[in-house]
C-alpha cells in the first residue's frame, strides 16, 4: 500500500460551467468489469465516469464526476469475470501537457475446469499460449493481427478472466 494518490476526481455540470476542484480518488490499476461496462476495454475506460445524485447548484442539472490518472501506472489490469467484454489491443491516453500515454495488451487469463492458462504477447505482437500443468513451455499461436475479436474470449476451453496492460 501506498499513500501517493495516482488519481484525481473531479464533480462537473452536465449543463452549464459549474466545476467543484478536482481530489484524490481511490483509482488503482485493477478494473472489475460490470454490467455497466461497454463492449470494450478502451471504451469502458474512456468513459469513466458516474452520475451523482447530488443537483448543479447553479442550474439543477445532474452532475457527473470524471475520474482520471494524475500519474499513470505501469500496468492496468481488467477483470472480465463476471461479464464478456472485448479486451483491447491498445488503451491510450492524454496525459498532463497533451502527453500521449499508451498501454498495450500483453497478457490474458483464462479459467476453466478449476485452472487457469494464460496468453502473452510479445512486443512484435506474437501470441503465446501457456499452460504449467500442460507443458513447461510456451506454445506459439501466431500473430496477433491475424486473431479475431471472437477468438480472445477463449482458449482451449476456458473463458477469459482478466487482460493485462503494460504501459508503453
Amino acid at each position: 500500500s501506498t499513500d501517493v494518490k495516482i488519481a484525481k476526481s473531479q464533480v462537473t455540470c452536465s449543463n452549464c460551467n459549474f466545476f467543484r476542484p478536482a481530489v484524490d480518488d481511490k483509482l488503482g490499476c485493477v478494473f472489475v468489469m460490470d454490467h455497466t461496462s461497454s463492449k470494450s476495454t478502451a471504451h469502458t475506460f474512456n468513459t469513466f465516469e458516474q452520475r451523482s445524485a447530488d443537483k448543479c447548484p447553479q442550474c439543477q442539472s445532474a452532475l457527473k464526476s470524471t475520474i482520471h490518472y494524475v500519474h499513470f501506472p505501469g500496468i492496468l489490469l481488467f477483470d472480465h469475470s463476471a461479464y464478456t467484454i472485448k479486451p483491447s489491443k491498445y488503451l491510450k491516453f492524454t496525459g498532463a501537457g497533451n502527453a500521449r500515454i499508451r498501454y498495450h495488451l500483453r497478457g490474458l487469463l483464462y479459467f476453466g475446469n478449476f485452472h487457469f492458462t494464460s496468453r502473452i504477447i510479445s512486443a512484435e505482437g506474437d501470441v503465446w499460449y501457456h499452460d504449467g500443468m500442460d507443458s513447461s513451455e510456451s506454445r506459439s499461436q501466431g500473430h496477433r493481427k491475424f486473431m479475431k475479436d471472437p477468438d480472445w474470449q477463449t482458449c482451449h476451453g476456458r473463458k477469459l478472466v482478466m487482460s493485462i496492460y503494460v504501459k508503453a
